[in-house]
């Protein structure tokens, strides 16, 4: 194959390349107890909600720096004689964030959301079947249709609740900015 020169030479100017790189900031999200960490760059969405008055911020972040997020945010305006989008910043001081909303794209969620949405469907189309036969026929239930109909909204309910679709900052998860993913982890 190759020599053991060519290959140091090689594996020298890949790391030169490396440090030459320009240190991008990023938000590290941790979990104190299990080795978890999610990373959100510079152009990754995210939603947040603030301590201080309860409000959700979403945008896309701008910029990361040491105390303060900077998303940017772009209103599409769908009227004539308006531009067609405007982009303002909104500044997120770091230590205001109550929680980081998880994205509601992977599988599980997606799974989640329709099963507890058919269920929910399913149980309240089957209350009305059975109230339109006992009001209109007057036909009496049998017993087995309250208890699937109970069922259904019941697993509906517990399956919307089961999951959490947010990440609480305090004593297990933690914020952190770091310059690459690379450098270790300083507890702010």
């Amino acid at each position: 194959m190759f020599s053991l020169w060519f290959r140091l030479v090689c594996f020298s100017l890949f790391c030169c390349w490396q440090l030459a790189l320009p240190a991008q900031s990023c938000l590290v999200l941790s979990h104190q107890r299990k080795a978890l960490q999610h990373f959100y760059y510079p152009g990754d969405a995210i939603r947040v909600q603030l301590k201080s008055d309860k409000s959700r911020h979403y945008g896309f972040i701008e910029a990361v720096t040491d105390s303060v997020l900077i998303l940017q945010k772009t209103i599409v305006f769908p009227r004539p004689g308006e531009p067609l989008e405007d982009t303002y910043r909104e500044w997120v001081p770091l230590h205001d964030i109550r929680l980081i909303y998880k994205d509601p794209m992977n599988t599980w969620d997606v799974c989640r959301q329709f099963f507890y949405a058919g269920t929910i469907m399913g149980g309240s189309a089957l209350i009305g079947v059975v109230v339109i036969n006992t009001l209109v026929f007057g036909v009496t239930p049998p017993i087995g249709a309250f208890i699937v109909v109970s069922g259904l909204l019941v697993s509906g309910i517990i399956v919307k609740y089961a999951g959490r679709d947010h990440y609480k900052i305090g004593k297990r998860w933690q914020l952190a900015v770091r310059e690459s993913p690379l450098q270790f982890e300083t507890s702010r």
